[in-house]
């Protein structure tokens, strides 16, 4: 029996880290997702830059969401350029997104903004 509350125990405090860990501020940019017919569709955002889970999908124009924030050719090249500079110094961003909250990820919200400060 003590087994199995240790098992549950540990299962919770992983899944309630999941969700403290990627959130809007000082995430680490994973896969960056670039379609031919719209150009940069989403990105995966990261707790560490060495995370392998613990990864959520934020989309730049998502048909599927209840608001969805279209970006401008110029807008989307600026942000990848950011994108780009952030994983390859592995460096962390922060970003918006449409939700009310600001910092929901995920199939229901579309990214409205990433910030590269300058912390490390």
């Amino acid at each position: 029996m003590k087994k199995i509350v240790v098992v549950i125990s540990l299962i919770l405090s992983a899944t309630m880290s999941y969700a403290a860990d990627v959130g809007c501020s000082r995430v680490y940019v994973g896969t960056i997702h670039i379609d031919k017919d719209v150009g940069l569709r989403w990105v995966v955002v990261k707790a560490s830059p060495t995370s392998t889970s613990g990864s959520r999908v934020q989309y730049f124009q998502n048909d599927l969401a209840e608001s969805t924030t279209y970006w401008s050719p110029d807008a989307k090249k600026e942000a990848l350029s950011v994108l780009m500079a952030a994983k390859a110094m592995s460096h962390p961003v922060d970003i918006s997104t449409s939700s009310s909250g600001d910092c929901e990820t995920g199939l229901s919200h579309s990214l409205t903004s990433v910030n590269m400060s300058g912390y490390l």
